[in-house]
């Protein structure tokens, strides 16, 4: 069994000084807590216990973004709040200079300047620490990741004695994700998984208050509960710890078996109340699109314009369609909550019904076009992330799909008949929540632009195709409008 860890680890009751001696004057400063002095290389030992990190300033040295820098990220790595403090009177602009140039005011968040021991510092001082320190005897195997997100691993999880990580694919978000086995402080094996993710400060703040904003959206049962009181925040990024769904089945191969009966436990139950939410609303509903990336550029999606204009030589470049896309009216249309990135990675199967289950709320919107959720399932479904190239039939009867109205039931076992039955039976789902067909189209070619314009979305050949598609249908809703 592993050594459990002693309580005192945790307890964050140093003041940090980064010199040789700590100043006579900070000890009537910091009641209830120990000043300590530290060199430059005891930081990353000394923060676990520590809540503050004193920095005394000298703007007139000539490398301070290399002397400090790199000290300012490792604290903020272990939730210490930092003060600076002037080695000497110094002019306030003379301050801001110095701040500057080790881009503290763009990078580091709560740093206070303070021109002397005063009650400020006080204050500082005695502000209860931010979250647990980092457990230094946490035992890390598996996919192990660099040190500053070991550092957010050991705060989140400082009441554990060791991790097993297996890395999960993130998406497009750029973000990091893991699987991870666990075991308490005791050395005893948790029965279930967790899932960690790590992103930029800015997206994990974003998913955790989305987090908290869909609770009333989506019953508990369908969605990762959140482990709020883990998560934790380093320099320039963030860590969130979420349930992970056990033994469920992926979203892809359930709706082809069978589309009628998982969507409408996908709407009818997952989504019933953002459905519900959906109202009319009248905005720029091509814009509502780029805002929420639906719609993006890229040296990708020029690619995949020129490969597609081989094909089709009337279809004009990616400056082109941006200039049409923007000269867009606005409209009428269905506006409410959206998940904002409903592919088929972000949806499971329950593994013991048919109840759809919901992941990744990073990019949910509180008010957004409201079919955009469906058309981004739908182009997921028929452009399968990392697709290879497929026959030059398959694409003849992908683009039916789009250039058909109304899709007739599909006959028959092949894999293109399920393809033409699931969107079938999206699309009569998308109608219910946006009447207007230009709507709809113009959300799908959003989806379609996007799908086009990463690289490692698919062949480029399967991202020419999808910046056809999107092309013509940007065409019909110009038809549309005029």
């Amino acid at each position: 069994m592993m050594e459990r860890l002693p309580p005192d680890r945790v307890n964050r009751t140093h003041v940090l000084w980064l010199g040789d001696a700590v100043p006579v004057g900070l000890h009537r400063h910091v009641l209830n807590l120990v000043p300590r002095a530290i060199t430059a290389s005891e930081l990353n030992d000394a923060a676990p216990t520590a809540c503050l990190l004193i920095i005394p300033v000298a703007p007139e040295i000539a490398d301070a973004s290399l002397r400090y820098g790199t000290l300012v990220g490792q604290a903020r790595n272990h939730g210490l709040r930092i003060v600076l403090v002037p080695d000497r009177p110094v002019a306030c602009d003379e301050l801001e200079t110095y701040l500057h140039s080790t881009n503290s005011l763009a990078v580091v968040k709560g740093v206070r300047r303070i021109g002397g021991f005063d009650d400020h510092l006080l204050d500082e001082a005695q502000r209860p620490p931010e979250g647990k320190g980092a457990n230094r005897r946490l035992q890390l195997s598996g996919d192990v990741p660099d040190e500053d997100t070991t550092v957010l691993l050991q705060r989140a999880f400082e009441d554990a004695s060791a991790l097993h990580l297996h890395a999960v694919q993130g998406g497009k978000s750029g973000a990091w994700v893991w699987r991870v086995h666990w075991h308490d402080g005791g050395g005893h094996p948790m029965p279930l998984p967790l899932l960690v993710k790590v992103a930029s400060v800015e997206k994990i703040a974003m998913e955790r208050s989305n987090a908290r904003h869909i609770a009333n959206l989506i019953p508990g049962r369908c969605r990762p509960g959140v482990h709020l009181d883990r998560g934790v925040e380093g320099a320039t990024h963030g860590l969130m710890v979420f349930d992970f769904f056990n033994n469920a089945q992926g979203f892809d191969a359930a709706i082809c078996s069978n589309p009628a009966v998982v969507l409408a436990s996908l709407l009818g139950t997952t989504l019933k109340h953002v459905v519900e939410a959906a109202r009319a609303g009248h905005s720029n509903v091509a814009q509502s699109l780029r805002d929420m990336k639906a719609f993006r550029t890229s040296p990708a999606l020029a690619a995949a314009a020129d490969l597609a204009a081989v094909h089709v030589p009337e279809l004009g470049s990616i400056e082109t369609l941006d200039r049409r896309w923007r000269a867009l009216p606005p409209s009428p249309h269905r506006v409410g909550p959206v998940h904002g990135d409903l592919h088929t990675g972000n949806l499971f199967l329950a593994p013991t019904s048919s109840e759809v289950l919901i992941i990744d709320f990073g990019s949910f919107r509180a008010i957004a076009p409201a079919c955009a959720d469906l058309a981004c399932l739908e182009v997921s479904i028929v452009f399968p992330q990392g697709q290879g190239i497929r026959p030059p039939e398959i694409h003849d009867q992908i683009r039916t799909l789009y250039f058909v109205d109304d899709l007739p039931p599909a006959y028959g076992s092949s894999e293109m008949a399920r393809l033409q039955e699931v969107i079938r039976a999206i699309r009569q789902w998308a109608r219910t929540i946006e009447p207007d067909a230009a709507v709809l189209a113009l959300a799908q070619a959003a989806y379609l632009i996007r799908y086009a314009s990463y690289e490692d979305s698919g062949a480029l050949e399967e991202r020419a195709l999808a910046y056809e598609l999107a092309y013509t249908l940007l065409a019909r809703v110009e038809a549309a409008y005029d």
